[in-house]
This record gives structure tokens, sequence and C-alpha cells, in this order.
């Protein structure tokens, strides 16, 4: 088995991976979010997908600039793709962004303690004038994010089909190159809270 491999995040049945592909004006390629989710056994449709879009459009988008448009969403199985969508929602800060490398990072947290069980997301063109040299964001701003960003986990939840998000794990999720049972992965972990960080980071990594 190779390293990739090992290290390829495992989509158990009924489970779907939704990756959120951004344009940004001036990026060399786009921005990408992703995370798990499970209906409780329900199959992935465009509808479902659909409601997805719908709350990060209404919950996290606003705080990006015009210039970043939520182009496209997609729900995988182990197969691959299920279900495509182009919501073509638009940022609503007009405010001047800061450079495109840098972004707002939204963590990722479960119930359950370890690095392992944590994950991040990193959301393009924050607004240059509410981070200070040192890369922190304004208190008052990020304190009204995060009321926003706080909604986001219970809308999904209040879908028809009762959307949660999970994060997915890879078969080396121990850290190890050679894993004693690399066949194996955790099941996914339910995300319990979505963070906002109170430092700006960058998305230089995963710029292709």
């Amino acid at each position: 088995m190779s390293t990739f491999e090992h290290y390829k995040q495992v989509i158990p049945a009924d489970y779907y991976e939704c990756v959120l592909e951004h344009h940004v004006t001036g990026a060399p390629d786009v921005t990408i979010c992703t995370f798990g989710v499970y209906m409780g056994g329900a199959s992935m449709n465009d509808a479902i997908l659909d409601d997805i879009a719908d709350v990060w459009s209404t919950k996290v988008l606003p705080a990006c600039h015009p210039t970043v448009v939520f182009y496209r969403i997609t729900a995988s199985d182990a197969g691959g793709v299920v279900s495509e969508r182009f919501p073509g929602t638009n940022g609503a800060d007009t405010n001047d962004p800061a450079p495109v490398s840098t972004a707002i990072i939204i963590a990722k947290r479960t119930g359950t303690s370890g690095r392992r069980y944590r994950g991040r997301m990193y959301v393009p063109a924050v607004n240059d004038t509410l981070v200070d040299i040192g890369g922190n964001l304004d208190p008052t701003v990020a304190a009204a994010y995060q009321a926003e960003i706080d909604d986001v986990l219970p809308d999904l939840a209040a879908k028809p089909q009762a959307i949660q998000m999970v994060l997915l794990h890879s078969k080396g999720w121990d850290g190890a190159v050679e894993p004693a049972d690399p066949g194996n992965a955790p099941a996914p972990t339910v995300v319990t809270s979505l963070v906002v960080q109170p430092r700006i980071g960058t998305q230089r990594r995963r710029i292709r």
C-alpha cells in the first residue's frame, strides 16, 4: 500500500465528503473548504446538497469580499462524486480584502480530545481593515462572525434530512507511515462546534 493510500480519507457507507470551491479574483486557483456529512443513512441528492450550499451561502460567505464566488460544491462517496451543484453566490463584505493567500480560520471541534479529532477550514478574502499588523481579527467583528458561524451546525440539522457535519479520517490516522492495521480508520467523528480563530491564517500550502 502506498503512503498516499495510508493518508487518503476513508468515506464509509452512508457518509459523504463535501468539497466547496471558491473562485477568488487574483488567486491562481480555487480555494477549497471540505467536511464530511451524514444524514442518518439517507442517500445524497441534489436537494440535500442545495441545502448545504444554502447554509454556507447565508452564514459563512457574507464575511467574504464580493470578488469571492462560491462556485461549486460536490458530494462524494467512496466511489466518487455523486452530486454537484453550482451556487454562484458572491461574498458580501465590500471593504478591501486582505491578500488572497490569507483567510479566516474556522476550527472544527468534536467531543473527542486529540489533534486527530480536530479540523479546520480556510475562508478566503477577509476584510483587510479588520486585521491588525499581527494578523489578529478585530475582536468585535470576530465575535459577530462567531455568532453567525454558531448557526451553521443547527441550521444543517434543521434541514429535512437532519444533516450532521463530521470529520472523516484516514487509514494512517495515527500518524504512522506503516500503521499496524492499515486497512482500518476510525469511524467519522461528529463536529460539535465551529470556532472562529482570533488570528487569520495562510492558504499558501492549499493553492495549487
